[in-house]
């Protein structure tokens, strides 16, 4: 089945008071197919930028009036837009372009497909979501699951790796780091999930319809997942910052407003039935066609992944369990979940 195209028009329209020939020019978002993007992508659309420089870059959420002030030159461009009717939720389309910008009028077209979320790496290899996270089963309506959804498990202080007496968090949101470097704007930038009561599922699984971009160790999406003590994000709030998205190994020590030294921890675990993360699972070693049979990694925890094979069968990834090489040891296929477990150490 062939995904729809949709195209996303970006124009970059010359500053009416600026001189003829400026090196720099207005950037402004319009729909061009897309008649209205609130209906087409009711989950959102998010929007990013990078000169390739790296001078200039932003990440933020549409808004039929964001304007900014982007220099002419070799430029990225991306997008993902949710189909969902809440935040952040649904399956996904997303696009990618590179231009030259070398003049004071300029248009882009973008085509917004289902495969680009899985398929698209930027001019830097970095990626909307690593495959380990993206789920290619069809939906009854016959479109890709798209990125996974989100599931939260919190750990006890110093057991992330064990994950010791597992609680779920009373509420949560998530949210895109919003990403602003050599420009300035007045509209809004923030881009939040609505608040999560969750659904309890089992081993003090939080369960959402949440389906953020995953990222991995060179995801170029930053995520922050927000827990509370109280219902409806109310009570004491706790933030976890994955720079690189919810897909990579968080391990960040900080000191405080109040000048206390605080450690964050959180690992991702595409297991759906597991108590804990496997820790040294980011040694992702990439995707293969079948099982790596003898294969010898370097550490236990070490993953291949084996795409889908056809429509509407899960892939499977094989982690390394038992002794560590060249002892014995076995690779452990699991199947592919719809969800990946994000643990959070308290």
């Amino acid at each position: 089945m062939k995904n729809i195209f949709l195209i996303v028009v970006i124009a970059l329209l010359a500053v009416s008071c600026g001189p003829k020939g400026s090196a720099k020019t207005n950037f402004k978002i319009f729909s061009g197919a897309i008649i209205d993007p609130a209906v087409t992508f009711p989950g959102g659309l998010l929007v990013m930028g990078r000169s390739l420089d790296n001078t200039q870059s932003f990440i933020l959420p549409y808004n039929s009036t964001l304007e900014l002030t982007l220099q002419k030159g070799n430029w990225e461009f991306a997008s993902i837009g949710w189909k969902g009717l809440n935040p952040m939720e649904g399956a996904q389309e997303c696009a990618y372009q590179q231009a030259n910008i070398t003049t004071d009028s300029f248009s882009l077209t973008f085509n917004m497909t289902y495969a680009n979320c899985l398929n698209t790496k930027t001019a830097q290899a970095n990626y909307f979501s690593a495959p380990q996270y993206y789920n290619n089963t069809l939906s009854a309506n016959g479109i890709p699951v798209g990125f996974k959804t989100l599931n939260v498990t919190e750990c006890l202080p110093a057991m992330l790796g064990s994950c010791a007496a597992p609680v779920m968090p009373t509420s949560f949101k998530i949210d895109v780091l919003p990403h602003l470097q050599g420009i300035s704007t007045t509209a809004a930038i923030g881009f939040s999930s609505n608040c999560v009561n969750p659904t309890a599922g089992a081993a003090a699984t939080a369960l959402s319809n949440l389906t953020p971009p995953w990222g991995g160790p060179t995801g170029f999406i930053g995520m922050r997942i927000t827990t509370f003590t109280g219902a409806n994000c109310s009570g004491i709030a706790k933030d976890y910052i994955f720079d690189h998205g919810f897909g990579n190994y968080l391990n960040n020590t900080f000191v405080d407003v109040n000048g206390v030294t605080q450690t964050r921890r959180g690992a991702p675990s595409t297991d759906p039935a597991a108590m804990f993360p496997i820790l040294t699972q980011f040694n992702f070693l990439g995707t293969t066609a079948t099982a790596p049979g003898t294969t010898t990694p370097g550490n236990l925890g070490d993953m291949y992944f084996v795409p889908v094979v056809s429509p509407g069968i899960p892939g499977v990834y094989y982690v390394l369990t038992g002794a560590m090489p060249p002892s014995s040891y076995t690779w452990t296929g699991m199947a592919d979940g719809l969800s990946v477990k994000l643990f959070l150490e308290q």
